[in-house]
């Protein structure tokens, strides 16, 4: 895939779907699909944005995060119907920058609190780790360590205590994140069966 070399280049919604090594092309199909991966506008975005677009930043990446919130305002748990475009996410990729100092922002503390008020798990993400040293790497995953430690010792329990690394340049770290993707259930190797959507289809009719 292709890398925006400046923030901000994300200013849509883009949906991604991945399917099987094995799958035949002829159905690829999103009732097929073992994973879908959501490309948010980041902070990028917001930042180099207008007081417009930044409104329009919130409304594409804020409000469609609480529309997939497993737990409504109620406290009723939603149905996980994985096909359901507006079906509970699995995890929320928090992408940092690991050659930041400090490594969180203001703006990275107020995206945990919100993930954490809406009840979606998210897992950070630190990118660009080809471009620091290894000194400075270990450096960026004991400060990030650090980070959720505290989180979750102030009560917050959404983030997950894993910290994952990854470069798109050189592709370091990417089949780790696949592995913790498919031990994490957000893999999917189980599809429903035809009846499944034989109903559907009658129903939506």
């Amino acid at each position: 895939p292709r890398v925006g070399k400046t923030p901000g280049k994300t200013k849509v919604v883009n949906y991604f779907g991945c399917w099987g090594s094995n799958d035949n092309e002829s159905d690829l199909s999103p009732r097929n699909c073992n994973m879908f991966m959501i490309d948010l506008p980041g902070y990028g975005y917001a930042a180099t944005a207008g007081v417009e677009e930044k409104e329009l930043w919130e409304e594409r990446s804020l409000l469609y995060l609480q529309s997939r919130a497993p737990i409504l305002q109620t406290g009723e748990v939603l149905p996980c119907i994985y096909e359901n475009v507006l079906a509970p996410l699995n995890t929320c990729f928090l992408l940092v920058d690991s050659r930041r100092d400090p490594i969180m922002t203001e703006l990275d503390f107020e995206y945990l609190d919100y993930l954490d008020e809406h009840k979606i798990p998210v897992c950070v993400v630190l990118t660009k780790i080809d471009k620091i040293n290894t000194l400075s790497r270990l450096k960026a995953f004991n400060e990030m360590s650090i980070v959720v430690q505290q989180r979750h010792q102030s009560g917050f329990t959404q983030l997950k205590p894993e910290v994952l690394g990854c470069s798109s340049h050189s592709g370091e770290g990417i089949n780790e994140i696949v592995d913790y993707m498919k031990s994490g259930g957000v893999w999917r190797d189980e599809f429903y069966p035809k009846e499944f959507w034989e109903e559907e289809e009658e129903k939506e009719v």
